[in-house]
């Protein structure tokens, strides 16, 4: 038990200073509900190191005691606050009570004390209060964790706090030599991480080192003679900067056999914005210079050589935890592959597949347009029969966040009306997968709006459209898939009320559907913010059994709407637009190509790329699998065609 002792009973205030704070949900109650006039006080807390087993057994004639199976399991775990809450007027006071009422909302919420770097995950049980005879009153908070175990702050790998030895240099082996240099300068370039962005910054230093052998020969001559690297970039005030390491110029160097490892440091003074290059580079001497291992690391000491970890495919691990726990692993692609992997050495996950020797790979899915909807430049104004509604004069316009009504173009007499941009493809696709990002709020609950992705046929008419919807009172958003025959009869493929998505509100989210041969696959999901995770996903299939949506895609559009003159969504915005190309043929499809991002979710049981759940092309013998405590090193496959690769993950405790 944590406890404090507050020395003058019934003071009406508090000091916001105090050792032991409560903070749920990311708000400090301690704070937020402490001024001149009263205070929220945190006395004690109990339950954070309590542990409940449940172990099963099983009795056994004849056998003294119980069999005990293996492996018990942690209980939920319950966590108790005390508390002193108190206000120098009555109605002061049921405002306060009031506003801490109102911060303990919400399930499995971030739970933590200021005494201790940890948190749980906790929805509250019971508030126990006793008679409001006072404006003063001590109670307790009962806080039911489900997740029984205490976590520590996100870790991330590869490190890259100073010191720790990570290497940024690509092929950093490599081996440059040079034999009599002449007086012009000699380039050799090297490539670094893409994480050159956690090694440029302000106010921190960075050291340089390689290996340098020079045979019996060597000379330096007399018109600044050097060898050495150098890495240039332009920094956040535009002005392009240098970290230059000149060995020879140093005297570092002596003539004659040498086989040294030089290191220097340099402080950094402005942020990376743009990296331009990493080179050796060589001048004017005689006799032969080779240069090799290079590294570039943060701090301010040199550390042995070692690869990169994009070049090894290994992640270095280190869980400080007493317990398992889950990691988040993002590999970004530099090539296609037809599979990307995580392995700890004893299970695997995979999505894709590992073709054999003989069997031919090929792209299954071709990119025909991606749009970040930045700019309506390539865009056109467009009217077709939308699924309801009026297609109108209205303005959409754009900015760095996408697309947004400007104008709804309303025309008395209208209902549902709105205007339209629309944009050819390069190619007719008739096995395709059309994805829509988009951002709805509606603070105001009278409000009411549509979000349309249209895709047309050559006579602009819809063959398929996504919808996010709100058309009720409320902020909930829901969304709705539908396919069109020849004449426009529509069929509702996904279609869900406002109580089936309760919680579909300040909705980021996507909307896809896929139609590979007589399969169309509509799928809605909420995510955890602009191409975030997602929280929530709906999906129906359907088999198009007569054919009868199957006219080919030749552009898309955009449609917002409003309803008559009602409140509209006061933020209502399309993000993107994907449209693949889906290719069949024999052998082994690429899963993922350059620049992919591919996102191992263990603790949620989702694999992502680019953000877009992507679950049904898991391997089979794909597991989510935890990190052990201690050390562990998961390998990344293939190797060859990572550009980067992170780890997150929080250790934690029973």
């Amino acid at each position: 038990m944590y406890k404090f002792v507050d020395t003058v009973e019934g003071s009406g205030t508090g000091s916001t200073s105090l050792s032991l704070q409560t903070i749920f949900n990311g708000f400090n109650l301690d704070e937020m509900l402490s001024d001149e006039n009263g205070s929220f006080i945190t006395l004690t807390v109990t339950g954070r190191a309590n542990l409940a087993q449940r172990i099963e057994t099983i009795e056994i004639p004849g056998l003294n005691g119980v069999l005990e199976q293996i492996d018990p399991t942690i209980d939920v775990r319950e966590i108790t606050v005390k508390y002193k809450i108190a206000d120098k007027t009555n109605e002061g006071f049921r405002k306060r009570y009031n506003k801490f009422l109102a911060l303990l909302e919400g399930s499995k919420k971030v739970l933590e004390f200021t005494d201790e770097n940890a948190l749980f995950y906790a929805t509250l049980l019971e508030n126990d209060v006793p008679e409001e005879e006072s404006n003063n009153l001590v109670g307790t908070l009962t806080f039911l964790c489900s997740d029984p175990f205490k976590y520590g702050p996100e870790q991330v790998a590869p490190n890259s706090e100073p010191g720790n030895g990570r290497n940024y240099v690509l092929e950093s082996e490599k081996t440059f030599s040079f034999s009599n240099a002449p007086t012009t300068v000699k380039y050799e370039s090297l490539d670094v991480s893409n994480d050159i962005k956690n090694l440029i910054k302000a106010d921190s230093t960075v050291t340089l080192s390689y290996d340098v052998k020079t045979d019996d020969d060597f000379k330096k001559g007399s018109t600044n003679p050097f060898v050495g690297m150098e890495l240039k970039y332009i920094a956040n005030d535009d002005i392009e900067r240098y970290i230059s390491y000149n060995s020879v110029s140093f005297d570092e160097l002596p003539d004659g056999n040498n086989v040294l490892r030089l290191n220097r440091q340099f402080l950094i003074v402005r942020d990376l914005k743009e990296f331009v290059y990493l080179r050796v580079y060589f001048r004017d001497f005689s006799g032969t210079a080779t240069l090799s291992n290079f590294k570039i690391e943060l701090g301010d000491t040199a550390t042995p050589w070692s690869p990169a970890p994009e070049d090894t495919g290994i992640l270095e691990i280190n869980n400080e935890g007493s317990a398992e726990t889950f990691p988040v692993v993002e590999v970004k692609l530099k090539k296609p592959t037809t599979f990307v992997s995580i392995g700890n050495g004893n299970e695997i996950n995979m999505i894709g597949e590992i073709p054999d020797a003989e069997e031919p790979v090929y792209e299954k899915y071709s990119n025909i347009l991606m749009d970040y909807l930045s700019t309506t430049v390539g865009w056109e104004k467009i009217k077709f029969p939308p699924y309801t509604g009026t297609i109108t004069d209205g303005i959409i316009s754009a900015d760095s966040q996408g697309f947004f009504p400007s104008s709804y173009g309303y025309v008395p007499g209208l209902e549902w009306h709105g205007p339209a941009l629309a944009k050819s493809l390069s190619e007719p696709l008739q096995d395709l997968y059309m994805h829509f990002s988009s951002y709805l709020r509606a603070t105001d609950p009278t409000s009411v709006g549509r979000q349309e992705l249209y895709a047309l046929d050559s006579a602009n008419k819809p063959v398929m459209s996504l919808h996010f919807i709100k058309d009720s009172y409320g902020k909930v958003i829901r969304p709705e898939i539908i396919v069109y025959k020849s004449n426009g009869e529509p069929r509702k493929i996904l279609s869900l009320k406002r109580e089936q998505v309760p919680d579909w509100k300040i909705h980021y989210g996507y909307i896809s559907i896929v139609r590979e041969g007589r399969k169309i696959v509509a799928r809605a999901d909420k995510s955890t913010g602009l191409f975030g995770g997602v929280r929530d996903a709906r999906m129906q299939v359907y088999e198009d059994v007569k054919d009868e949506y199957q006219r080919p895609v030749v552009s898309v559009a955009v449609v917002f709407q409003a309803y008559r003159q009602s409140p509209a969504l006061n933020r209502n915005r399309a993000e993107r637009v994907y449209m693949d190309k889906i290719v069949q043929k024999e052998g082994v499809p690429y899963i993922a190509t350059t620049g992919d991002i591919i996102t191992f979710d263990h603790p949620q049981n989702v694999i992502y790329k680019n953000g877009i759940e992507v679950n049904k092309e898991k391997a089979f013998i794909g597991q989510y699998f935890a990190l052990k405590p201690g050390k562990n090193a998961l390998a990344i496959e293939p190797a060859d065609a990572i550009e980067s690769m992170t780890a997150r993950w929080q250790n934690r405790w029973r």
